[in-house]
């Protein structure tokens, strides 16, 4: 079966994440991409970034997301909560942040113009975001 994947291009790869996340990955050789992500057992927010050219996809399976964006040229984040059967999406030079609650699952798809190594950190979220826990955003933008 891998044999079928790899001979048209599609490489696959599981990860556990530093923050403890699991992520099971599809590449196809046009640069898009699909992802099933496993919330870790705390929860916990990815990595504030944006794509110059992608876009992105979050739909929900189970449990919540905390999705979160802003313009390059802002201070001010939007904050929304999606439940099961929901979905988003992170348009290119929007940055972007997710928190998965523990016990939710998330798919991933990047789609459109792909470009080599099209991830690039936004620090301005991640100061925005990293310190507000599952409490807190439960608590101020509900479930």
């Amino acid at each position: 079966m891998i044999d079928g994947f790899e001979k048209n291009g599609v490489t696959l790869n599981h990860e556990v994440m530093p923050n403890g996340e699991q992520r099971f990955r599809m590449y196809f050789a046009d640069g898009s991409a699909y992802i099933r992500t496993e919330s870790s057992e705390d929860g916990s927010w990815q990595n504030s970034h944006y794509h110059k050219s992608i876009c992105e996809a979050y739909i929900v399976q189970k449990g919540c997301i905390v999705f979160v964006e802003q313009s390059l040229d802002s201070e001010v984040a939007q904050f929304s909560i999606l439940k099961e059967g929901e979905a988003c999406f992170a348009k290119s030079l929007i940055a972007h942040n997710v928190f998965l609650p523990r016990n939710s699952v998330i798919h991933t798809v990047k789609y459109g113009v792909i470009i080599d190594k099209d991830w690039n950190a936004f620090e301005a979220l991640d100061k925005q975001t990293k310190p507000l826990s599952e409490d807190e955003l439960l608590r101020l933008y509900g479930r």
